[in-house]
């Protein structure tokens, strides 16, 4: 059977909206070979690496005519997914939809109960799960799958959920294959001869924090407990990358420190086996120290991102983020004596949160020193605690929200117009600091030395985002 493995972008043709990651996504790559090992035809559309318009996206699956999609989307792609396949081209497709991925976990009803031929949503972790209802798709068995819902005349059934996988060696390698390429990348900082060859992993899944913005409609992996692959799997995974020229891999882990002894057996077999690659990660303060980050960077890390998001304990304590500040700055100022990039991810909007607060978070960003910056709107996506505290009415857009360009509901005490121009105003004064600047300047001129597709690509969609963007 022809199966199309098709990733929906949360904007299409949005010049100005603001920069973001193009990642692999690391499921489909696992799914696709599991499609492979079973003797189907795998293609692949991903509207995040590539520019589409819903017209040529629609001429584009009717050619393909797949036999079955499996189609991933975020929550913010929800009115992509509905306007493309009620496009005229796709009328008359024949050809059904497995849903996957957190947004159609979280609302399998918005999908099955609608006019879209989506037949199935996998409501959790998908890959065994996919493996099953295609070895019984034919015969139409798939229905008793556990860990799906479907549509049984006007209700959605749920079937047994389905356990996490314990052992995640049982996945086989992703289908690197069609994510080697310049269309993947990251704006995390690294020098710029690598930055063209990058890879993306995941060492381990779950993350047991219980942050109130955070749904799972965000999170790479699925579940509270951490499950990682042993360390010779990884370690194999990336020899094999650096064989297909891969020069820097970022770990797609939602908090990769999480389990100290699991970091230090992987640093110390990456050492032992001699491989040459460097790495980024993502995680948490509280969960790095001097003798960690000494280990990592050793091992190759040179890069790592922290989600400190306020500089106000008030708010940390309202977003049940326990981030220790003044280890904080401990840790930012260790990363940079080790030669450590940092990330550091910020929020603004947050519930009750006020302008004095926001210039304490102002202040820590220039205490912390990152190499870069993100800072994003408190968003409740479906999921989160926070979703349960907006009304009827903001839910309702719910398809709407997306946590760098559009502000649905204020939580905070600033008004609107305010805290729509917070983030840009947080991004200019951070780049026109003079050493942040200076750096920045010299990157670039070195990207566009190494680069120059890239690394005008940046460029010009931040500068489009700060520069251009109008408030929505």
């Amino acid at each position: 059977m022809r199966i199309l493995f098709l990733r929906m972008a949360s904007y299409f043709n949005e010049r100005n909206a603001h920069p973001e990651n193009v990642m692999m996504p690391v499921d489909i790559g696992i799914m696709a070979t599991i499609a492979d090992q079973m003797g189907h035809e795998t293609l692949l559309i991903d509207t995040e690496a590539e520019a589409w318009t819903l017209d040529s996206l629609a001429a584009r699956i009717r050619d393909l005519r797949p036999g079955l999609i499996f189609l991933k989307a975020k929550s913010p792609s929800n009115r992509q997914v509905f306007s493309l396949f009620r496009h005229p081209d796709l009328r008359d497709l024949d050809t059904e939809i497995i849903g996957f991925s957190h947004a159609f976990g979280e609302s399998p009803e918005t999908f099955l109960i609608s006019d879209i031929p989506v037949s199935c949503v996998i409501v959790r972790e998908p890959e065994a799960t996919m493996r099953e209802v295609l070895s019984k798709w034919t015969d139409g068995s798939w229905r008793a799958v556990r860990g799906i819902a479907y549509r049984h005349e006007d209700q959605v059934i749920r079937t047994e959920e389905r356990e996490l996988l314990d052992d995640l060696d049982e996945l086989p390698v992703p289908k690197y294959d069609w994510f080697l390429n310049s269309r993947y990348f990251t704006y995390y900082p690294m020098p710029p001869f690598i930055r063209k060859k990058v890879g993306f992993m995941l060492a381990g899944r779950g993350c047991p924090k219980t942050c109130i913005y955070c749904s799972p409609t965000l999170r790479q992996t699925y579940g509270a407990k951490f499950r990682a692959h042993s360390v010779e799997r990884i370690v194999d995974e990336m020899e094999y990358l650096r064989s297909r020229g891969v020069r820097v891999v970022q770990f797609r882990d939602d908090l990769f420190t999480l389990d100290r002894l699991f970091v230090e057996r992987l640093c110390q077999r990456i050492l032992s086996r001699g491989l040459k690659l460097s790495w980024i990660a993502q995680t948490h303060v509280n969960h790095v120290d001097e003798k960690l980050l000494a280990l990592m960077k050793s091992a190759g890390c040179i890069t790592l991102g922290f989600g400190i998001e306020s500089g106000s304990e008030r708010v940390l304590s309202v977003l049940k983020k326990h981030n220790n500040l003044q280890h904080a700055r401990g840790v930012f100022a260790i990363c940079r004596r080790l030669g450590i990039r940092t990330v550091g991810f910020f929020l603004v909007g947050c519930p009750g949160e006020t302008l004095q607060e926001v210039v304490k978070t102002r202040s820590l960003i220039r205490e912390l020193s990152p190499d870069l910056i993100q800072v994003a709107l408190f968003t409740p996506y479906k999921g989160s605690k926070a979703f349960d505290f907006i009304d009827k009415s903001s839910a309702e857009k719910s398809a709407d929200f997306h946590h760098y360009n559009k502000i649905v509901h204020n939580f905070s005490s600033i008004d609107l117009k305010t805290l729509e121009d917070l983030p840009k105003r947080l991004y200019l004064e951070y780049i026109f600091t003079p050493r942040v600047f200076l750096r920045l300047a010299l990157g670039s001129i070195a990207g566009i030395v190494v680069d120059p597709v890239l690394t005008l690509r940046m460029i010009v969609s931040g500068f489009r985002f700060l520069v251009l963007r109008k408030r929505n």
